[in-house]
């Protein structure tokens, strides 16, 4: 909701308290908030909600430290084939870093990975032979 900076749970409970006495305008003039902000906490005052700190829900990681990245490509040179769930998961496992797929994919795409896959000559026979191609 809020795009400044956050107010305390102190100046909340205090402007919720002042709305029984003043009016909103009043409220706003004398602690200098924006007046929808006092309607907004006026608001959730009276919808009973409390003023205490709410506990912060974690959140994935959008940037990937250098270890993180250095272990992402470890994993993609034992296996170039890895997919991206895959290496979230070992992520997750082995550096404690929750992150999204796409995180990981943008990341791999700066560094110039693309998902183009090398066929080797083995893999070009396997191909030939399930579909059964004469050449």
């Amino acid at each position: 909701m809020t795009r400044g900076k956050r107010i305390s749970n102190d100046l909340r409970e205090v402007v919720y308290h002042m709305s029984f006495t003043f009016s909103p305008e009043e409220i706003s003039i004398m602690t200098k908030l924006p007046p929808r902000t006092v309607y907004h906490i006026i608001k959730e005052g009276k919808a009973g909600d409390d003023f205490r700190a709410k506990p912060r829900v974690p959140r994935l990681s959008y940037v990937l430290s250098e270890q993180d990245i250095q272990f992402l490509i470890m994993l993609i040179q034992r296996n170039p084939e890895i997919y991206l769930d895959e290496l979230k998961e070992c992520l997750l496992e082995e550096m404690g870093k929750q992150v999204s797929a796409s995180t990981i994919y943008r990341t791999l795409a700066k560094l110039g990975f693309t998902r183009k896959t090398v066929w080797t000559a083995g893999k070009v026979y396997d191909f030939l032979l399930i579909f059964h191609i004469d050449y």
